[in-house]
């Protein structure tokens, strides 16, 4: 599995979408959430994600894939990140 799996599956399946994402100032911008299945190094190696591991990733106005990081969640495995209320205007889906 590589890191071109992991974002399509958590873009067609999202835990959370928010719109809004107040640290860049785009009120715009959408950020769906996800648990990964696997975790990267910068060597490539994959490794298992931690219970509160979650990745966020960030699309633009355009609709274009801006950034992605692995973030904590609010609980393990609830794919919720943590202050949401503050980190994003609204949430979209569910």
């Amino acid at each position: 599995m590589t890191l071109t799996e992991v974002v399509p599956r958590i873009l067609m399946d999202p835990v959370r979408i928010y719109q809004g994402v107040r640290e860049e100032g785009e009120d715009e911008w959408l950020c769906y959430t996800g648990i990964p299945m696997k975790r990267f190094r910068l060597d490539g190696a994959e490794f298992l994600p931690d219970a509160r591991d979650l990745l966020l990733i960030f699309i633009n106005v355009d609709r274009v894939l801006y950034n992605f990081r692995i973030d904590s969640s609010e609980n393990p495995f609830s794919g919720v990140p943590m202050n949401e209320a503050a980190r994003f205007k609204r949430r979209v889906y569910p």
